[in-house]
């Protein structure tokens, strides 16, 4: 299924806050509240990127309140290159 533009622009958004935080530039709270605005704002076109970007942000809410403090930038950075992954395999038009 493809990805429409609009979901694909605000896709771009998610990648740009997982590429931030990798490269330590923003927080993983700062990351985990574009996840959650982003859920909100994408299409229905059955691409299934809402879905991705939702179980994503469910898994860095575990994270932040599950994981010692020493071990969630290495957890979050693993499951946030699962979304990465997941946007781009995703094809748009």
């Amino acid at each position: 299924m493809k990805m429409n533009d609009y979901n694909a622009r605000i896709a771009q958004d998610v990648l740009d806050a997982i590429d931030g935080f990798e490269a330590g530039a923003i927080s993983l709270e700062y990351v985990h509240g574009v996840l959650a605005r982003s859920v909100s704002l994408f299409e229905n076109d059955d691409s299934g990127i809402a879905a991705a970007v939702s179980l994503a942000e469910v898994a860095l809410e575990e994270i932040e309140f599950t994981v010692l403090l020493e071990e969630q930038r290495s957890e979050a950075i693993r499951r946030l290159r699962k979304l990465r992954q997941d946007i781009v395999g995703a094809p748009s038009g």
